[in-house]
């Protein structure tokens, strides 16, 4: 009976086999032991995911922490066009977490010498969500590091936070990240329910299109609200602020009239708590968009009443 398992493995046991190698980055290893299986069981369900898999990370160049990072992230901009089925990404992105945990030294924030991949976001394909938050917090928020500017980074921080019941600072987490850059924003990892719902919504517009949109979309259902008096973008606000005055135009198209309108509500909002709004920021917003601008105000106006 033994023999014949050894000879007819099932696919759940296949699949841990495989695993176990890619976790060594193992690729040739992983590939021979499709290949043998196959041979064996041409039917035996879940191969062809495995191959899948496999092939995503054989394209993937360099050193085991370059090879991973480059999988990792790139997975994430895949997800706009939908090229690879979630099963496929499920099993790519469990390889890269058990690599990436097994090089980790214990110290790095990040995984490979160009700081693509950040251990916490790897921690959370793990589950592993309140060490990801203390891992992309200490990144986050260190002095001098100049990471603040990193969109992905917030959002992974975002999804930490809900994972572990965070409410407030995942939304806080979440706005930093599609102020900052939507177009970084790893959307395919999403864990906020009520966000994902909104990027679902907007996707039929074009994947650039829905990004530039979402910030503002996510606000007017009552996912997402603009932090009040949020000074952990300080260093960011002016560069921010000049930005989207300089495009605050109404004949732009809709989805770069709401990214602009985003920043410019969350540069309004981020003042401290008895300074006087943005004057310029909120004619920019009339200017970008007048009934959104109405509903902003009335929003303001009911936040300090």
């Amino acid at each position: 009976m033994q023999a014949q398992l050894t000879l007819f493995p099932d696919g759940q046991e296949v699949r841990e086999e495989v695993m176990r190698s890619l976790e060594r980055f193992d690729l040739p290893a992983a590939r021979a032991r499709c290949d043998a299986v196959r041979r064996c069981d041409p039917g035996l369900p879940g191969m062809e995911l495995l191959d899948a898999a496999i092939a995503w990370l054989e394209r993937k160049a360099g050193g085991v922490p370059e090879a991973i990072a480059a999988a990792f992230c790139d997975l994430a901009s895949a997800g706009d066009t939908e090229t690879m089925a979630p099963e496929v990404a499920e099993l790519v992105d469990l390889a890269v977490a058990r690599c990436a945990v097994r090089v980790h030294d214990g110290r790095a924030p990040f995984i490979d010498p160009a700081q693509r991949l950040h251990f916490g976001s790897v921690l959370l394909v793990l589950d592993r969500a309140e060490a990801a938050r203390e891992w992309l917090r200490s990144t986050l928020f260190a002095e001098g590091r100049g990471f603040s500017a990193r969109a992905d980074l917030w959002g992974y921080l975002g999804d930490a936070c809900t994972l572990v019941e965070r409410e407030r600072e995942a939304q806080a987490a979440y706005v930093r990240a599609l102020v900052v850059d939507p177009q970084a924003v790893d959307l395919r990892r999403l864990r906020h329910g009520g966000l994902r719902h909104a990027w679902q919504d907007l996707r039929g517009t074009g994947p650039d299109a829905a990004r530039g949109r979402l910030l503002v979309s996510a606000w007017r259902c009552g996912v997402l609200d603009f932090p009040r008096g949020d000074d952990t973008l300080a260093h960011l606000r002016g560069p921010l602020r000049e930005g989207a005055l300089q495009g605050a135009d109404a004949d732009a198209p809709e989805a770069e009239r709401h990214r602009r309108f985003g920043v410019l509500a969350y540069v309004d909002r981020s003042l401290p708590a008895g300074q006087p709004p943005d004057v310029d920021a909120r004619a920019a917003m009339q200017d970008l968009d007048a009934t959104l601008f109405a509903e902003y105000m009335r929003a303001v106006a009911r936040a300090e009443a």
